[in-house]
């Protein structure tokens, strides 16, 4: 038996002011990328972009269908959509935003926790 141990980390931020510029430009595409998902049922719209190790970049957005709640969130069609593009390339960055048509999006959210 073989024993594999996967560790990632991150940093938490106290506004987008903080980030990089380049990590600023990441999110505000994620924030862009939300007019192009499909989510009619929950008027909840999530955008995401990676930068790839090759300097590509990939988006992906949620997209729901008449059996609401089943549907794709914006990370994995996102990966699907990255790992068809360029196989085997590793993800260096990845922004993740949102736009709530029937509420407040200023504040920061937790993933919908499928993936």
């Amino acid at each position: 038996m073989n024993k594999e141990e996967y560790r990632f980390g991150f940093e938490v931020y106290d506004s987008a002011e903080q980030l990089s510029s380049e990590d600023a430009w990441l999110l505000q595409e994620a924030r862009s990328v939300t007019q192009s998902a499909y989510a009619p049922y929950s008027n909840f719209n999530v955008g995401a972009v990676a930068k790839l190790s090759n300097g590509e970049m990939v988006a992906g957005t949620n997209q729901e269908n008449a059996s609401y709640p089943v549907g794709m969130c914006a990370e994995r069609v996102l990966l699907a959509s990255a790992a068809t593009l360029y196989p085997n390339v590793p993800i260096e960055t990845m922004a993740i935003s949102y736009h709530n048509m029937n509420g407040d999006s200023s504040h920061p959210i937790s993933p919908c926790g499928i993936c």
